[in-house]
């Protein structure tokens, strides 16, 4: 009976520490959160979803920034953020004016909420259009030309006397 008492005794060991090992291993393998995320909702002064708007978060102690852009729905998410503050967060899309917010804090594990309202931008332009008159481009220029008069007629040589032969003075000519 002593033999089967050791034996006994041994598997016991055995299964506590088979439980201790498989049982405590899982744990060593979780993950420990460092950081955190901001999250949030950007739309216009209407309340509609303004997509494509570019969130930027600037951790003011460290000079770190995070970027995220909205999706379709209005929607963003900074992950993987340093825990802390102040951040300054601001929220930018062109045809829109700048929102910020300041004194965000960010938290270990979780979300902060963040909800921005974009106002349209005015926008105003001015064209200053500055030109000068040039004499030798006039509307009576209107490209290459030769005037021969009566008086030129007379004095200019011909080979034959005909018309063609003074024709092949200007640039148009094509015989």
């Amino acid at each position: 009976m002593h033999r089967g008492s050791d034996w006994l005794i041994a598997c016991a060991i055995g299964m506590v520490f088979a439980t201790a090992m498989f049982g405590v291993a899982p744990l060593t393998y979780a993950q420990v959160v460092t950081t955190g995320s901001i999250a949030g909702i950007v739309t216009d002064a209407q309340g509609a979803f303004v997509p494509g708007a570019t969130v930027v978060a600037l951790h003011q102690p460290s000079g770190t920034t995070y970027e995220g852009v909205t999706q379709a729905d209005g929607r963003f998410s900074i992950p993987g953020m340093r825990v802390g503050g102040p951040y300054k967060v601001t929220a930018s899309l062109t045809g829109f004016g700048t929102e910020a917010l300041g004194n965000v804090n960010v938290s270990l594990g979780t979300a902060t909420d963040l909800e921005f309202k974009l106002r349209v931008a005015a926008i105003a332009e001015e064209v200053t259009v500055t030109g000068t008159f040039d004499p030798v481009f006039s509307s009576s220029h209107t490209g290459a030309a030769t005037a021969i008069g009566r008086q030129d007629l007379a004095t200019l040589p011909t080979i034959s006397g005909r018309i063609n032969d003074v024709a092949r003075l200007s640039p148009q000519y094509g015989a």
